[in-house]
């Protein structure tokens, strides 16, 4: 203390005069820190322990005694320098001197010259994370042209250049309050977004509530920090009891090998196991019934698996920002730990999940992130090939034998499928294929029929599931070339080559079918494969395959339409509207084939096929956009009854399915919206009455239901004799092994306003049965509900959405389904033809 130097306030001056206009002379240390020791009494937070110079440079602390005996000298210098205070005495002016005296400080290097402000980076989050050059800062603070290009949102997080650390113990606090003080509870709801004890069951106007958060998890320090070791032991469970065996992407030995020494934390464990276990948690977030992601009083996986026919879309609402909060940590792992560029089996799990995860959270393909991630899980494989392994605690293996070949055989699918919907090139060439499995190049697809055709159970187990799907990942890379790829989407469509993809893929469903017929008469003893999941994956193939080249004529006939009339090509423009057509009803079959496959699941669906409804909210479309023979559609076994029974067949899947999703609950809205609008649509084509039956003297018009004026209830046309409802359909594609003509009648002759369907009309005079109609059998649904009483057994389900119901304004607009509003008609005319699409 006796050493140190005490300036005045013209030798400060001097000094500072000095480092700015000559910059050769060095201020002293002491100087800088005498300013520095004003601004740490200054803030209440600052440590107890400040800082001197010696005369030999080096910085030894000063006790807190003699640091505010420092302090006390302060506002004398602050008042000679001129501060600027508010004129309150005592403290208020000891603390506006030193801010004064905090404001007045220049930060200099060693050199004494006033150091270099750091740069802060201009790059968006997305270029950043793709390491592209990012022009963002050229746009004037709109969006970058990259994002622009990927119809993404442009983002940019400022990063500081010193963490700020958190003492006051807010995130503590916050976690409390949300987990309770042993960390176990489940979080609790704000009390601004729903009430307190949060039910599963419906509103009184029979719509579901949508919640798009249940808890504040947009600040994922929050979220992850207290993520605790118990909760991640669960979801590790989780994955590996429920969707390991759906799709075993992952070596499961070696990783819990790898997990238990790391004692359970993913920090712990290397950086492709540590990638790879918050991947297998961001998936597990999507099916877990823990209260700490689903909230409160929730169903439990077993109700799920007795849930036939319940709704389970609001735990899908109240899981998502959880399950997107896991997803983004896995991605920032995954770029923070190299997992890109280390190439390992590992780390090839790890990216195929993660893409399987990305492209299903991103339903509208408005991302390419997926395909990154995809290509780097392909590039790793040539190098596993190669016998590179970048992890050193992973031993090298050839591809084909990375997790018993799923893997392998998983990224050679994945790979087709998303560059046919994307509008890529495969990034695995036809020598990558050959150089990786013989199997990607042979059997040829004459020796398909051999093996699928086989009565050898090994020979169905090996080669014959090979060859198969070999043939269908090979017309998906064959339509990439020919139809959806880059260099074909600046060709004009070739309506031959589209057809000639159909039959292709109708030889996929020829042999799907003999193969069906073969396993079922095989006998597999003791350790029996699990056959359905060949048939399971087949469908999921298929439906994605005819999905692909349903948009890409999309596409093609919608950048037709857009051009000027002079410009426009009419007979072209015509071949593609036919071509539409066509595909729309392929679609069509596809998603009735679809729905019969998965609906043979029940409720087991998301513990036997939760990888596969990924587009199912598209096929359901599909189903109820396809008009009926009564509305002038073309498919002979297209009934309105029966078209109710399977689109309600559908929308039991998807209720399903909203366990893992959020949204499900809007798309069934819509679909039952569009049907009640082709309903309203059907009252005023109405077919040509029947001839009257007799009069029957049991008959009583006056116990039948009372007169509505809503058009809920009005009668429908009465349905065509059974021949032709049964009558299969021409043209339908070939299945595999279900036989539409076995289809029987309908469970009810009038289904109840849980599936969906509007009544059996029930007007005097009319009725075919001496007998008065019977009430329909009661029905528990998942929200409790039961049809006892007649008026609402007439009451279809959608008779929520009625005009008056000012919620419909959240719906998309009619014309997009092809609606066709018809006025009723005038008295004394003819009724108007149903709307052909």
């Amino acid at each position: 203390m006796d050493e140190r130097r005490h300036h005045t306030p013209a030798d400060t001056s001097s000094t500072l005069d000095r480092a700015f206009q000559h910059r050769s002379h060095s201020i002293s240390h002491h100087h800088s820190h005498q300013q520095a020791s004003g601004a740490v009494a200054a803030h209440p937070d600052a440590d107890p322990m400040s800082y001197t110079d010696s005369q030999d440079g080096s910085i030894s602390p000063q006790p807190a005694g003699e640091r505010a005996s420092g302090a006390r000298q302060e506002p004398a210098h602050a008042e000679q320098r001129g501060a600027s205070t508010s004129g309150g005495a005592g403290g208020a002016a000891k603390k506006g001197a030193k801010r004064g005296a905090q404001a007045d400080k220049v930060a200099l290097d060693k050199d004494g010259n006033p150091k270099k402000k750091r740069k802060q980076l201009v790059a968006c989050d997305s270029c950043r994370l793709r390491r592209v050059k990012c022009d963002k800062a050229d746009m004037a603070g709109g969006s970058c042209s990259e994002c622009v290009k990927k119809s993404i949102t442009c983002t940019d997080t400022y990063v500081k250049n010193k963490p700020k650390v958190v003492r006051g113990g807010k995130l503590i606090a916050q976690a409390k309050k949300l987990y309770g003080e042993n960390g176990l509870g489940g979080p609790v709801a704000s009390s601004s977004a729903s009430p307190t004890k949060l039910e599963y069951e419906s509103s009184e106007d029979g719509r579901r509530q949508s919640f798009s958060s249940v808890l504040p998890f947009s600040d994922h320090r929050l979220s992850f920090s207290f993520v605790n070791q118990e909760l991640g032991e669960h979801l590790v469970r989780t994955f590996f009891d429920i969707l390991q065996p759906q799709c075993p992407l992952v070596d499961q030995d070696m990783f819990l090998q790898a997990w238990e020494a790391s004692g359970r934390v993913p920090e712990n464990m290397s950086p492709a196991n540590e990638c790879l276990a918050l991947v297998i948690q961001a998936w597990a977030a999507r099916i877990t019934d823990n209260p700490s992601v689903i909230g409160p009083n929730g169903p439990t996986l077993d109700t799920l698996k007795r849930g036939e026919g319940q709704d389970f879309t609001e735990v899908g609402n109240r899981r998502q920002e959880f399950a997107r909060a896991a997803l983004q940590r896995a991605l920032s792992t995954v770029d923070q730990r190299g997992a890109l560029r280390l190439a390992s089996a590992t780390s090839c799990s790890a990216l195929t999940l993660l893409e399987f995860l990305v492209t299903w959270d991103d339903s509208n393909l408005k991302t390419t992130t997926g395909r990154y991630l995809l290509s780097s899980a392909c590039e790793h494989l040539r190098n596993l090939q190669l016998s590179t392994c970048d992890d050193p605690n992973e031993q090298p293996i050839p591809p084909e034998r990375a997790s018993n070949g799923t893997l392998l055989w998983m990224i050679y699918t994945r790979d087709a499928l998303g560059s046919m919907m994307g509008g890529r090139f495969c990034a695995l060439t036809d020598d990558d294929l050959a150089s990786l499995c013989d199997l990607f190049t042979n059997p040829i697809t004459a020796d398909v029929m051999s093996y699928v055709s086989s009565n050898d159970a090994r020979m169905l187990s090996g080669l014959a599931v090979a060859s198969i799907f070999r043939y269908c990942v090979s017309i998906v890379r064959n339509t990439v070339l020919r139809l959806t790829g880059p260099l074909a989407c600046r060709q004009r469509l070739n309506e031959q080559v589209v057809h000639d993809i159909w039959a292709e893929i109708d030889e996929g469903s020829r042999f799907g079918a003999i193969f069906r017929q073969s396993v079922e008469r095989a006998t597999f003893g003791a350790d029996a494969p699990k056959t359905d999941v060949w048939f399971r994956d087949l469908i999921a193939m298929k439906s994605q395959h005819t999905l692909g080249i349903h948009f890409a004529i999309l596409d093609r006939l919608r950048e037709e339409e857009q051009k000027a009339p002079e410009y426009q090509d009419p007979e072209y423009l015509h071949v593609l509207r036919r071509v539409r057509q066509q595909s729309d009803e392929r679609l069509f079959f596809v998603a009735r084939e679809y729905t019969r496959v998965l609906r043979a699941y029940g409720a087991g669906v998301i513990f036997s096929a939760a990888i596969t409804v990924e587009y199912s909210s598209i096929l359901l479309n599909s189903l109820v956009e396809m008009p009926a023979v009564e509305q002038g559609g073309s498919v002979a076994d297209w009934m309105w009854v029966q078209k109710i029974e399977e689109v309600s067949q559908c929308i039991d899947l998807i209720k399903l399915s909203g366990w893992m999703w959020s949204g499900y609950d809007g798309v069934i809205a819509r679909a039952r919206h569009m049907l009640g609008q082709q309903s309203m649509q059907l009252q005023h084509v109405a077919a040509p009455p029947p001839p009257l039956p007799p009069i029957s003297t049991s008959y009583l018009p006056s116990t039948q239901a009372p007169v509505r004026s809503d058009w809920a209830h009005h009668p429908l046309p009465p349905p065509p004799p059974a021949s032709t409802a049964s009558a299969p359909s021409s043209g339908s594609p070939a299945t595999y092994g279900f036989d539409s003509s076995r289809l029987g009648p309908p469970r009810h002759p009038s289904f109840s306003y849980g599936s969906g369907s509007p009544s059996t009309p029930l007007t005097p005079l009319t009725h075919p049965s001496p007998t008065l109609p019977q009430p329909m059998p009661s029905r528990d649904f998942g929200n409790g509900a039961s049809p006892q009483q007649q008026a609402q057994h007439l009451a279809p389900l959608h008779h929520h959405l009625s005009p008056a119901n000012g919620r419909n304004a959240a719906l998309p607009p009619l014309s997009s389904y092809r609606i066709v509003h018809q006025p009723p008609p005038a008295q004394g005319d003819a009724l108007p033809q149903p709307p052909r699409p």
